[in-house]
């Protein structure tokens, strides 16, 4: 986890309506909130064998957190690339991806822009009849994605490559088509994007506000890869401290997936290993590895 970025410290400004003060708009939130669940979803069939502390999943640690703080800062972008702005409407998106016979909403997003601000970069999502206005001092990777996730989703659909008919859901409430979609379907989605054509659709969609597309594959390949380390890791036992910068996090304990495995959490780890001889491979003393400053 300390190999990531610093946090972004992300300020939302006020709409004329009301002070927003969130980590990042609620159609971002409840799409990577998709995603976890399909991944590491609750298995109650489990916790009836195994016991109770083997149902709660990704949900339940809040693992959409740790994705969009990854999301956001596993790559550092320098501001002064005239490459790197752009804006689109959603009747963008729509005109791009072929829904016909499809009666579905694709996005709540209506208008999204990306904008340099000489220290980072300002994405703002107009979401019916919200605005929210987040400042990031990397590219806004986890706020795009979850635009693409919902194209990809529409491809899907279009293709006829889904399993189940997707439906309105009252837990990604604020998600798009891609929250709609049944969990193994969500899967799928995201499988489309690395061995598949999705990518040529997304492009389309919104190439101009994802400057590098084939970040993408990077990223979505990198999905599975970054829930697995999320939850099994010690990360959700940080607390309210868990998305600070690494070095300012306090562990707190009570971390979910290790009362699932059994495993005992960190421990302090020893300055040398002792009893083991030198064997003339390695530069090691008489009575093996010695200390030193690392």
């Amino acid at each position: 986890m300390a190999g990531f970025a610093g946090l972004g410290v992300i300020a939302p400004k006020p709409t004329a309506a009301e002070e927003i003060d969130l980590e990042t708009d609620p159609h971002t939130r409840d799409t990577f909130r998709a995603v976890v669940d399909a991944m590491i979803p609750e298995t109650s069939d489990v916790a009836i064998d195994r016991g109770e502390e083997h149902e709660p999943g990704a949900l339940a640690v809040d693992l959409e957190e740790y994705l969009i703080w990854s999301f956001n800062n596993f790559h550092e972008f320098r501001t002064g690339g005239s490459d790197l702005v752009g804006g689109l409407l959603v009747d963008d998106l729509t005109g791009t991806v072929d829904l016909v016979g499809l009666d579905l909403d694709l996005s709540p997003l209506e208008t999204l822009a990306v904008e340099e601000t000489g220290e980072g970069f300002e994405v703002v999502k107009e979401l019916e009849s919200e605005v929210y206005t987040l400042e990031r001092p990397n590219y806004p990777y986890a706020e795009i994605v979850a635009v693409a996730l919902d194209v990809v989703a529409a491809e899907l659909l279009a293709r006829d490559n889904n399993e189940e008919s997707p439906e309105p859901s009252d837990e990604f409430a604020a998600g798009g088509l891609y929250a709609q979609l049944a969990p193994n379907d969500r899967l799928r989605a995201l499988e489309s994007i690395v061995d598949g054509s999705a990518i040529d659709t997304v492009h389309d969609a919104i190439g101009d506000v994802f400057p590098h597309l084939g970040i993408l594959k990077f990223v979505v390949f990198g999905v599975n890869g970054f829930v697995q380390f999320g939850y099994y890791s010690e990360w959700s036992g940080y607390g309210e401290t868990k998305n600070d910068p690494p070095n300012q996090r306090v562990f707190e304990g009570g971390v979910q997936s290790h009362e699932q495995t059994g495993y005992p959490g960190p421990a302090a780890g020893y300055a040398e290993l002792r009893e083991f001889p030198g064997d003339g491979v390695f530069e090691l003393g008489e009575d093996g590895f010695q200390e030193n400053d690392y």
